[in-house]
């Protein structure tokens, strides 16, 4: 079956399928490894449309929006300021701690994975297709 032809396309997805092969194919193609954060939040668009929830996937697209003006808001601030003033915080333990904690959890994790959380990761495997 050729990508663009139309015979043997249901009716009521007439392209979303291609549209996500072609979409996955140029971020492969072109290399988009920073582009992969944002597959997540276009696969929540095409799942929203998909299932007819149009007014969803409007809110949806509008917050994401509104983030990423938000965001480019703060780095045009960062990259257009001109003021020749440092400002130095000194870090409290309290925001400090947490990043100690999920390090020594991520290492104790590389050498002792508990039974119960192995095979949680073996059933999330074999739900989704794959297995060892």
């Amino acid at each position: 079956m050729e990508t663009g032809s139309s015979k043997h396309r249901r009716p009521d997805q007439p392209y979303a399928k291609d549209l996500s092969r072609l979409f996955c194919r140029v971020c492969r193609d072109l290399r988009f490894s920073a582009f992969g954060i944002f597959i997540g939040e276009f696969f929540i668009v095409l799942g929203a449309f998909r299932g007819k929830h149009y007014a969803m996937a409007g809110v949806f697209i509008l917050s994401l929006c509104v983030i990423f003006a938000g965001f480019a808001n703060q780095v045009m601030k960062i990259s257009f300021d001109h003021s020749k003033t440092t400002v130095r915080l000194k870090e409290k333990p309290g925001l400090v701690w947490p990043q100690y904690i999920l390090l020594l959890a991520s290492l104790l994790l590389c050498f002792f994975i508990p039974n119960s959380l192995y095979q949680t990761i073996l059933d999330a495997i074999s739900a989704v297709g794959g297995g060892f």
